[in-house]
């Protein structure tokens, strides 16, 4: 559908892309986690940190697709129907291959069945929601808004638009490295650090008027950043009493956390031009968005601290 949209006709972007699309993503993304998270108990971390890293692998690989699709001879329309025959391919492989471990409730008549009221009124859980959104809220603040900054400060365009696959790579590090090291010392000992250095390094990106300032802001808020956004499923995960509570837990939380994102980067965009004509003023979308997320992880912080009440450990 998104081939087919005409120019200046921004409902039509907004029905297939945001609509037709965030709900199709939502789809896929809630049982890859939920499916991966029922194999490993152990190794949950990592395990779901190589599957979110493939969200990395795409940014870098489609930004620097489409953007030669786009330019080149190929053009717009069917720029969008090459990715999406290449979706297509990696969508039947991972529907044919993905298989839940455990049966259905159905072939389980004497299963034991969430208790949904125990979910939602579990504190350290919802602690663990709301810092969560309000990490979202601010966390891709960067990755919407680099790549201009760059190219206002200076850098040539060519080099501005790599400034966001370099974030991504560093990111795919990111979503594994942390997840590896969090199967160890626990998801939120490993979260809570990465989250408070990405608030920190939202002012990293006041020096990202340069080549080398850009790469190695980009490089460092991938990385960080990145830890976060994968160690956050096995963080919420934890909070599970069943292996059947995880889909649920989940898909509560992604819930969520999809109106922080909704309203995120555009809180952002209104804050970094004071009118329609007027100087981009970049201070107030990056102190509004590193605000929101340490105070997420203060959310966060107190949310492992009744977790390891709860577990009597502090391997969380």
């Amino acid at each position: 559908m998104l081939s087919l949209v005409q120019p200046n006709q921004y409902y039509q972007v907004f029905l297939a892309q945001g609509v037709g699309m965030g709900i199709g993503m939502g789809i896929i993304m809630l049982p890859a986690l939920s499916v991966t998270s029922h194999y490993f108990r152990r190794r949950r971390s990592i395990a779901i940190g190589v599957v979110i890293a493939g969200s990395s692998t795409g940014a870098v690989v489609y930004s620097i697709l489409l953007n030669n699709l786009f330019n080149g001879k190929i053009g717009f329309p069917w720029g969008v129907r090459i990715s999406a025959f290449i979706d297509l391919a990696f969508l039947l492989t991972a529907n044919l291959v993905m298989k839940t471990r455990l049966p259905s409730r159905r072939e389980r008549p004497n299963a034991k069945p969430v208790d949904i009221r125990a979910i939602l009124s579990d504190r350290g859980y919802w602690l663990c929601i709301i810092g969560a959104a309000l990490v979202f809220w601010g966390l891709f603040v960067p990755f919407f808004y680099l790549q201009v900054f760059a190219e206002l400060h200076g850098l040539p365009k060519t080099l501005a638009f790599y400034a966001i696959p370099i974030m991504n790579a560093s990111s795919l590090f990111g979503r594994t490295i942390p997840n590896f090291l969090g199967d160890y010392f626990g998801p939120f000992n490993i979260m809570i650090p990465c989250t408070i250095i990405s608030g920190g390094l939202m002012y990293l990106m006041f020096a990202a008027t340069g080549v080398a300032g850009t790469v190695v802001f980009g490089i460092l808020y991938g990385f960080f950043s990145g830890g976060f956004i994968s160690i956050i499923t096995p963080a919420v995960a934890s909070f599970s009493r069943d292996l059947n509570e995880i889909g649920t837990r989940i898909g509560i939380a992604c819930f969520v956390i999809g109106f922080a994102l909704l309203t995120g980067t555009p809180i952002a965009g209104a804050l970094v031009q004071q009118n329609h004509n007027g100087p981009y003023i970049w201070w107030r979308p990056l102190v509004f968005a590193s605000i929101v997320v340490l105070t997420g992880a203060a959310c966060l912080i107190a949310s492992r601290q009744i977790l390891s009440k709860r577990k009597s450990t502090h391997v969380l």
